[in-house]
């Protein structure tokens, strides 16, 4: 049973702390190779020894890998069924260093590497970890948590990805089944509480043997919502979401105003309703001269159909000053927002609230890629791939937690991409290669939201906000692997350094056209109207320098530069707020790897350190303006320092017993940054003033960048007449993480008790497989997070201008049964 080597990298940047563990890593490297060459006399060489191509064969857990001398993390199929992997949102509890945000459906990630990515959940967000299915760059965030059905592997790349679109932190690479030339059927179906419905399925068809073949898949899911909603059923139903108005109110005796339980009008909310198919066609077209271009067509698409996400509603009572926010008032009793509501009714309870309005929220999307292969001669390969896709979306969101309709907010856009990219290899001798290639992107983007701020009945305030953005991408680069000769004096000593390079021109352009509309009590007054373009551009490249002391322990060092370009902001509502981009941001940085295999392969210990400085990284905010109406803005904090440490220990000490922990240590640091918000002052018998509130968020940790995150698995085959029994177990534990930059006390550090932040938080699974002898059936029983714990994946801070909080949780304890049959 195959296992992925996990590359490890260490940098030069970092504190004294690290500079010493780059040292040790150096110092013990010769008693590595004395223990690898001792342990391993009669064995046969490493398999992965020098591996720069990811292989995954079996069960492979999640560990990392070479690829391309880039530290990653791959997963095989099996790994992603045996842990219910629905999508890249379901990578984070596997991964060290990886925290992928989902608070909006199936929609929107946030996604964040080693402490690096963009909170940005608007429809032009473009974030610093890129998301390529089949090879084809997914610019918008709309869908990228589709796709994970059918797949040969999924790869996590780590740090700055040069040669890759806007990796400034890293990719995630999707890869599909291809047809082959055996006829095939797989069906899975899976049923779990919450009504969990689930069917997946794929079929192979060979035509002609080695020439044409295809290939169909499928998935669709259904599961009912994890969270309770008391509120009662029609009152107050509007047009635009007829099954659900506000909720009934009642006065109790102290006067506050909350919300009445329900008189049978309960239903449930955060559900799952989506589906997705994919057909690909292989071809081997003949040509002249013994000569064949391989072509592979694959079109896809897909809806979702799910409610739209609702959040929990944490009201804060503003302190004597009115500045600071606690979630008890002078009196100790449960904070009420500044609008009078408490959600009183299903205080505490992560998974029940109080929602007037539940979505829903349509997507529709739909994508093809063509990629050509043609090698002329033995030397050369030529490289084509072309891709187009178009999503359309709407959502009606619940933007305020709660049961009235205050920020009850609609979102809606579309937007269409075409891309194309070639490259040229060639093989210059037999151990070394270089390649030449370019991309283009061109995407156009149009949204439609509008903004209710309806506090006071009778007096509705909404903008209403379309904008649209056009962006093309364009890059040339150039990649060569090189292996230093044998030289008489030095002899094997040099022939084992090996040199990989890459350098890549990059551009970027794009146009925002804003229009925003103010109304309020039918007035239409002009808000904010503007038109913007701006382009960048950068070289960018890296230089990694490897070594093998033997087949079993080799390191590398590397030096990266990561670029990623402007972005605008999408939610610019007032004059105020200017039509502009944010600065590109840029990093520079270090690993240093080392890679070892013990004992035939039973047992591997790998280490990774990294360093990077970053400058203008691109940070997203949510706050009120001095009307204390909630906006979103982007900013640059202007200098960042990230440093850190990972490990991975797979092993199988025994036949059939597979063990696998791997972890990680991050530390960052926003080096510079502060950030100004505008306020309106109101002194006793004076009118308001506007007022400038500074705040500096140097010193403070990253969002998203837990000081430990821990995984770690062990599983054991069993074998027996009626077939193969496999009970695993796995794990993962992240340490505290920051939803903002002031380390979970506001982005104005009003609130005291930081509540924007999840504690340590310790996941555990336990799955049972069993599979006939041959193979043709396979069962599935597994629970997740089978503690219940619960958990945010996201806090948002609106307490300067409506005095709460809301959060939004990951799923509780789910189990269910999953059947396989295979048709062969």
């Amino acid at each position: 049973m195959r296992q992925v080597i996990r590359m490890m990298q260490l940098s030069r940047i970092g504190p004294l702390g690290i500079r010493l563990a780059l040292l040790v890593m150096l110092s013990i490297l010769p008693a590595f190779s004395s223990l690898a060459q001792s342990g391993n006399t009669a064995a046969a060489p490493d398999p992965w020894a020098g591996i720069e191509e990811m292989v995954v064969v079996g069960s492979g857990e999640a560990v990392l890998t070479m690829i391309d001398t880039s530290a990653a993390i791959g997963f095989d199929a099996e790994t992603l069924q045996v842990e219910g992997v629905d999508d890249i949102s379901d990578l984070s509890a596997f991964t060290p260093n990886l925290e992928i945000k989902t608070a909006f459906a199936a929609v929107n990630p946030t996604i964040f590497l080693r402490g690096v990515g963009l909170d940005d959940f608007n429809s032009n967000s473009s974030g610093a970890v890129s998301i390529f299915h089949d090879g084809i760059y997914k610019n918008s965030p709309a869908g990228q948590l589709f796709g994970l059905f059918d797949v040969e592997g999924v790869e996590v790349l780590l740090g700055p990805q040069p040669t890759l679109t806007n990796a400034s932190a890293g990719a995630i690479l999707i890869r599909s089944k291809k047809p082959t030339d055996e006829l095939e059927a797989t069906l899975t179906s899976t049923f779990g509480n919450f009504n969990l419905r689930q069917f997946e399925g794929a079929l192979n068809i060979p035509v002609l043997p080695e020439q044409l073949a295809f290939r169909v898949a499928f998935k669709i899911q259904e599961r009912d919502g994890t969270t309770r909603n008391v509120c009662p059923g029609i009152i107050l139903a509007r047009p635009d979401n007829a099954d659900r108005g506000n909720c009934r109110f009642v006065a109790p005796p102290d006067g506050r105003r909350v919300v009445g339980p329900s008189d049978g009008g309960r239903d449930w909310v955060n559900d799952k309703d989506n589906w997705a198919a994919r057909g690909l066609m292989s071809y081997v077209m003949p040509l002249p001269g013994d000569q064949e271009v391989d072509w592979l067509l694959s079109v896809s698409g897909g809806q979702n159909r799910s409610l739209a996400s609702q959040f929990q509603h944490v009201a804060m009572s503003s302190g004597a000053a009115g500045l600071d926010f606690r979630t008890t008032d002078f009196r100790g009793v449960p904070a009420t927002d500044l609008f009078g509501y408490s959600q009183t009714v299903t205080a505490g309870d992560a998974y029940a609230g109080e929602f007037d309005r539940v979505g829903p929220e349509r997507l529709d999307l739909i994508s093809a890629s063509l990629k050509g292969e043609w090698s002329p001669s033995d030397a050369y390969k030529i490289t084509s791939l072309s891709g187009f896709s178009t999503n359309d979306r709407e959502t009606f969101s619940n933007d305020d937690g709660g049961p009235r309709n205050w920020q009850n907010n609609d979102y809606t856009d579309d937007s269409w991409q075409f891309s194309q990219e070639t490259e040229v290899s060639w093989l210059w001798s037999e151990e070394n290669d270089a390649s030449l290639g370019g991309f283009f992107l061109i995407e156009e983007l149009d949204s439609e939201n509008t903004f209710r701020n309806d506090i006071n009945s009778g007096s509705p305030v909404a903008f209403v906000q379309k904008f649209e953005q056009d962006t093309m991408l364009a890059g040339v680069f150039a990649k060569t692997h090189f292996e230093l000769p044998a030289l008489p004096a030095w002899g094997q000593f040099v022939e084992n350094f090996s040199v990989d390079a890459s350098v890549r021109y990059s551009w970027a352009q794009k146009q925002m056209n804003n229009r925003t509309q103010n109304n309020r009590q039918g007035i239409g007054l002009v808000s904010n109207n503007g038109l913007e373009k701006d382009a960048w551009s950068a070289w960018v490249g890296d230089a990694v320098l490897s070594y093998a002391f033997t087949d079993e322990v080799s390191t590398y060092f590397k030096y990266s530069r990561g670029w990623k370009p402007g972005h605008f902001n999408a939610n610019t509502l007032r004059s105020t707020q200017p039509v502009s981009a944010v600065e590109p941001e840029t990093v520079d940085s270090l690993e240093l790897a080392l890679r070892t295999s013990f004992f035939d392969g039973r047992l591997k210990a790998n280490l990774t350190g990294f360093s990077y400085d970053y400058q203008n990284l691109q940070v997203f905010q949510v706050t009120v303006d001095s009307s204390n109406v909630i906006f979103r803005r982007l900013i640059n904090a202007e200098e960042a320092e990230i440093w850190g440490v990972e490990w991975d220990l797979p092993a199988e000490p025994i036949e059939r017993l597979v063990v696998n922990f791997a972890g990680g240590y991050l530390s960052s640091e926003y080096k510079k940054f502060s950030a100004q918000f505008e306020r309106n002052v109101r002194l006793i018998g004076q009118q308001p003033i506007l007022a400038i509130v500074n705040e500096d968020y140097s010193g403070n940790r990253l969002i998203a960048s837990p000081v430990w995150s821990l995984t770690g698995s062990i599983e054991y085959e069993i074998l027996s007449r009626i077939g193969s029994f496999v009970p695993r177990m796995s794990f993962s534990y992240r340490d505290e993480v920051f939803f903002d930059t002031n380390e979970g006390c506001g982005v104005e550090g009003n609130i005291p008790e930081c509540l924007l932040r999840q504690g340590p938080t310790w996941i555990f699974n336990a799955v049972l497989r069993y599979a006939t002898p041959d193979g043709e059936v396979e069962v599935l029983g597994f629970v997740r997070n089978f503690l219940d714990k619960e958990y945010k994946v996201q806090s948002f801070d609106t307490t300067a201008g409506s005095g709460f909080v809301l959060d939004a949780y990951g799923d509780p304890r789910t189990f269910g049964l999953a059947v396989t049959l295979h048709f062969r």
